[in-house]
């Protein structure tokens, strides 16, 4: 087993089997693509360390067997640059999709939020609406027994000033009644009066006479 550390990755080769494992110190990019965890590399891979460091992946198997020629050295050796631009516009390309990714999730985050914070305005709007019906309904019903209690107490009222009315009435007739009996008894009173005077007049006449 052959362990290579770098500052910025762990490259274990075991039988054969060569694998590289991110730290959480730099970015590490495998083939224009982002890599969080232990990875095998395949020969030919593009692997770039920290953002800036550029590296093609030759497996020394393949590469002694001579099934394929290493870049950096004999006849692939001028293919480097090239290599270093391929490299460098895959990290871009896949860069920029995850760019647009970032930015198409953070679109439909931002339009999410926005029906959500659209939601809660819609709820709190339709909850003070609600809130406001009741006090509105609360104030109806409070005016709707005032008017009520006015009513009765109106009605009451005009009953006593009715009641009062009707023993008013009552009062002068019974005034009325005992002001003709008065007179009555007066007259009668007077008429017997002067029924007694007549008859003690023509008594002493007769009186007189004799």
């Amino acid at each position: 087993m052959n362990i290579s550390i770098f500052c910025f990755s762990v490259i274990i080769n075991i039988q054969g089997t060569v694998s590289i494992t991110p730290t959480d110190d730099a970015k590490t990019f495998l083939n224009g693509y982002l890599i969080s965890e232990t990875t095998v590399l395949q020969h030919g891979d593009r692997v770039i360390l920290g953002g800036d460091h550029y590296f093609r992946f030759n497996h020394p198997a393949e590469v002694q067997s001579g099934k394929r020629v290493s870049c950096w050295t004999g006849v692939g050796a001028g293919d480097g640059h090239k290599d270093f631009e391929f490299a460098k516009n895959e990290l871009l390309t896949a860069q920029r999709a995850q760019l647009e990714a970032e930015i198409e999730e953070a679109h439909l985050k931002a339009k999410e939020e926005m029906m959500q914070g659209i939601q809660v305005a819609k709820e709190m709007a339709q909850k003070e609406l609600s809130d406001q019906r009741l006090i509105y309904e609360d104030r109806i019903r409070a005016l709707e027994r005032e008017l009520i209690e006015e009513t009765e107490r109106k009605h009451e009222q005009d009953l006593d000033q009715q009641r009062v009315a009707s023993q008013m009435a009552d009062l002068k007739n019974a005034n009325l009644e005992l002001k003709q009996k008065v007179d009555t008894h007066k007259k009668r009173v007077r008429l017997h009066m002067e029924a007694q005077v007549r008859n003690q007049n023509n008594a002493w006449e007769c009186y007189i006479y004799f």
